[in-house]
């Protein structure tokens, strides 16, 4: 008996550790690193090295590199053509308002559960008339505490770490 709760209560453990641990994804497109990082054990990270991007998936005593673009090749992951078939003349279903307030009312309480711990975002559209235009933009958001910046340089940086946790995302789900 003695045994049976020590395994439900380590049992218990390892699910309230997963519930309330962190999820954290990362995207920094100034070193080419993304990566989702789940309760401080598991690592999935999309890296490249040479032009070829590798998926690194890193547990506790296993860790797995794939190249990606081989896998694909491998997989033959090429875009298929579709036969062209008469198309017929269908009334297109609008999404009326109920669906809208319905998905709004699932969507919103979501995407609020996520916290945004950094950002930065310094990017040049190429194009100097835009750049101009967005700079007041950008002069506003630095002054509402967010890091935006318009540069006239061709340097493109985007910096941004979300982190959430799964009940977080339940708890959004359910109500």
């Amino acid at each position: 008996m003695v045994i049976v709760t020590i395994i439900v209560v380590l049992l218990l453990l390892i699910l309230t550790w997963i519930l309330f641990g962190w999820v954290i994804l990362t995207i920094d497109t100034d070193r080419q690193h993304y990566s989702l990082k789940a309760f401080g054990v598991c690592t999935v990270s999309i890296t490249s090295e040479d032009r070829i991007l590798h998926l690194r998936i890193t547990l506790p005593f296993f860790q797995k590199r794939i190249d990606l673009e081989r896998l694909m090749l491998e997989r033959g992951v090429t875009p298929k053509k579709k036969p062209a078939a008469p198309q017929k003349d269908k009334k297109k279903k609008k999404a009326g308002y109920f669906l809208s307030r319905k998905l709004r009312k699932r969507i919103i309480p979501l995407l609020k559960s996520f916290k945004v711990r950094h950002f930065f975002m310094n990017i040049d559209t190429d194009d100097p008339v835009l750049n101009a235009k967005l700079y007041p933009f950008a002069f506003f958001a630095r002054r509402w505490g967010m890091p935006v910046y318009f540069n006239f340089q061709g340097r493109q940086c985007v910096q941004l770490e979300v982190r959430n946790r799964l009940v977080n995302i339940l708890w959004a789900l359910i109500h």
